[in-house]
């Protein structure tokens, strides 16, 4: 039978145990990435948008539930009514084998995709006077995401391209919701500050520009992405302050808008603040939140309330950025990461933000660049001025990094403006001088560092960078280890693999055998 008249394929066997698995035990539904246009046959489609309907308004869904939902929607009758509902619940006696099903679901619809696909370029080739180069590029792109879907479909997360392939792709701006590409769809983006630096409140006016399509200090947005804001560190009346000044200038239809494209956690009951996705609960909540909302872009803020061990520590740092990568990404891995983390400290630091060093002002930057597209730096200017900060790039893979950046707040809209009065290089530099001739950081440091780890150890590397903290240099950080060493208050064990305290070991002349 050739291919014209060949039925597309399908298994609607699949597509009813699949629903028939969610009617069985709901809780998997949030897990089955499956989307409506997936199913083959159109009342399985409906069914399928029922289900997501019930659970974006928090309802169970069940057989009682999706069959008054479609009765209401004027939708029952269209699918076969109640008796085929309930056929439907007693299809497949368990859901143990729903993501295969849902596999096989996913599969059918990605090979319907790419037969339409072939088929439309066929006829464009047809037609007079096409022009192949277009059409073949404009099939290959495409093609190429659908390639890609059916390959995680098949468990093979690994995508390869030739270098024609490559060449054929063309890109849109409208994937940048940054035109400088330093927030972009799928993209990750680390903000990183110190504390009370007005981190937050700069993501706030990020998410608000990018919603209503308007630029964010001198930078055109795009795409108008929905944000989501898994948020710890600020209360309801922090966040009432700065959105009451935000938005003061704007009308009920703005904020409609804003209502539509920004969500807030907040802190209002003991779950809100037990959010570690180490925890199998907090992370079921925090999947859930993300599934329910459906955000193009969402925000951890701050990443230390996030963690699954110690930031400090590369291991710690990893499994955290994978979990909340994973996390953000389930279900849509075209979402963007935005995550606020803290940074080193002291006008040694903050001058560093600007510098040849500005990749290291996070703290553990080292794994956290591994992970991050692109890295925000944002640090003080000025001792006498609270309201002056400078904005940085830590990195940008994609695209040009952005020139150092002076912004002033304006406190009675809680929204920075750029000030281009502010030569941002020589407030740098009287940073720096000032940094260096006020730091007072002594061997003391060292000692209650390496303390606080005791008995684990800890390395000379992770020491320095710790010491640094403080806010001296790197080359003074290694003489202040040196000088807590030569007075013995602490010690290099070779079995340890690191520094151990003096102060807390029983038997200071360590067996190193």
């Amino acid at each position: 039978m050739s291919a014209e008249h060949s039925p597309l394929p399908a298994d609607l066997d699949a597509e009813r145990a699949i629903l028939s698995s969610v009617l069985l035990e709901p809780k998997i539904f949030p897990e089955l990435e499956v989307r409506s246009e997936d199913f083959h046959h159109p009342a399985h489609g409906t069914i399928w948008r029922g289900f997501q309907s019930l659970r974006a308004g928090g309802k169970a869904i069940d057989l009682v539930t999706i069959t008054g939902h479609l009765a209401d929607s004027n939708q029952l009758g269209n699918i076969g009514g109640p008796s085929y509902l309930a056929g439907l619940q007693t299809f497949i006696s368990t859901a143990l084998n729903a993501q295969g099903y849902a596999d096989t679901v996913r599969i059918k619809s990605r090979t319907r995709q790419a037969i339409s696909t072939t088929e439309r370029a066929l006829r464009d080739l047809y037609a007079p006077g096409a022009d192949i180069g277009s059409v073949l590029g404009g099939a290959i792109a495409q093609l190429s995401p659908i390639r890609a879907e059916y390959s995680e479909s098949r468990g093979n997360s690994l995508t390869f391209r030739s270098v024609s392939e490559i060449l054929g792709m063309t890109f849109s701006d409208s994937d940048l919701y940054l035109s400088n590409g330093y927030l972009q769809k799928g993209g990750s983006l680390a903000i990183a500050g110190s504390g009370g630096i007005g981190k937050s409140r700069l993501v706030m006016q990020l998410a608000i520009c990018s919603a209503a399509g308007i630029e964010f200090l001198g930078w055109p947005t795009r795409g108008n992405p929905k944000w989501l804001f898994l948020q710890t560190e600020n209360g309801n009346r922090r966040l009432h302050h700065d959105l009451t000044k935000m938005t003061k200038s704007l009308g009920a239809k703005e904020i409609a808008l804003l209502d539509r494209k920004i969500v807030f956690h907040t802190l209002e009951n003991s779950h809100d603040v037990l959010i570690r996705p180490s925890s199998d609960k907090a992370h079921n909540r925090l999947a859930d939140a993300i599934t329910r909302h459906d955000p193009d872009v969402v925000v951890f803020d701050v990443l230390r309330d996030f963690a699954i061990g110690d930031l400090n520590s590369d291991d710690g740092m990893s499994q955290t950025l994978d979990a909340i990568g994973q996390l953000a990404r389930h279900g849509r891995s075209d979402r963007s990461v935005v995550i606020v983390h803290h940074a080193r400290t002291g006008k040694v630091a903050a001058a560093g933000a600007f510098g040849i060093d500005r990749a290291n002002f996070a703290r553990n930057s080292k794994a956290l660049l591994g992970w991050a597209r692109a890295v925000l730096n944002i640090a003080p200017l000025s001792e006498d001025d609270p309201e002056l900060i400078g904005i940085a790039s830590g990195k940008n893979n994609d695209f040009r990094e952005i020139d150092p950046l002076a912004l002033r707040l304006n406190p009675d809209r809680m929204l920075y403006v750029p000030d281009r009065t502010v030569d941002v290089a020589a407030k740098v530099a009287a940073l720096s001088e000032t940094g260096k001739k006020a730091s007072s950081v002594t061997s003391d440091a060292v000692v209650e560092i390496v303390a606080s780890v005791h008995p684990s150890g800890i390395s000379r590397t992770e020491l320095s960078r710790r010491v640094m903290e403080k806010g001296c240099g790197r080359s003074k950080s290694y003489d202040l280890i040196a000088d807590a060493e030569t007075q013995k208050r602490i010690k290099f064990s070779g079995k340890m693999g690191g520094f151990l305290s003096a102060q807390k070991s029983n038997d200071f002349s360590l067996n190193e055998s």
